[in-house]
């Protein structure tokens, strides 16, 4: 576990993250003994998203499988009586067959096991393995930060709610509607007293080329 904890209120330990399903973030993390889920599409800080891409690269150097491109589909973090572990579970494409597709899973790598330099000679892949040791300390505590709210927040969409499509299912409504529902915005306003000072449309026909330099 991090070392990195909050300076007030309870301890917040990660259990695991999941990218993707019903929600682009599926975070599960535990508060004094109670287990708690955030499931949300808000975009994480710029940090997590280099933590999640480091795991995945020093996860590339350790199991040293050439010619294929890997993302993050989930990892897990666990205690046991001799220590703690993580598991990651990889979403592998091959860049030789465009249609090979695998979900490879790297189980219970030990997170107490750091490189020396009696080690350093003796055990091959002992080095992969400290660094993405250290990579995964780093995102577990960017996960933490996450589930905590430290993440970009997606933008408020407003929705009028008389606005509808037409029959045929486009998706603008014509300049004429749209000169005509601002008409009828700017009356109400001035009747109740505001003050509205309007913004010209310009029409853009997107079937000419010279569309792009307006």
């Amino acid at each position: 576990m991090s070392d990195v904890q909050e300076k007030e209120g309870p301890k917040t330990r990660v259990l695991s993250l999941k990218l993707g399903g019903d929600w682009d973030y599926n975070v599960t993390f535990e508060q004094t003994f109670q287990k708690q889920k955030v499931q949300t599409n808000d975009a994480p800080m710029d940090s997590m998203t280099s933590a999640i891409a480091r795991v995945v690269i020093k996860a590339m150097d350790y199991i040293k499988i050439p010619n294929i491109n890997a993302l993050l589909d989930s990892i897990s973090f666990s205690q046991a009586d001799d220590g703690d572990y993580f598991t990651l579970n990889l979403n592998v494409k091959s860049r030789e067959n465009a249609y090979v597709y695998l979900k490879w899973s790297i189980s219970k790598i030990s997170r107490e096991q750091k490189l020396t330099e009696d080690t350093l000679d003796d055990v091959p892949g002992f080095e992969e393995r400290n660094w993405l040791n250290d990579a995964v300390d780093q995102l577990e505590e960017e996960i933490r930060k996450y589930a905590l709210g430290e993440r970009l927040q997606r933008e408020l969409v407003i929705k009028d709610p008389e606005v509808k499509t037409n029959p045929q299912g486009d998706f603008f409504q014509s300049t004429k509607d749209i000169i005509q529902k601002g008409k009828e915005f700017r009356k109400q306003m001035k009747d109740m007293g505001a003050k509205v000072t309007g913004h010209p449309i310009i029409n853009v026909d997107f079937t000419h080329p010279e569309a792009a330099e307006k």
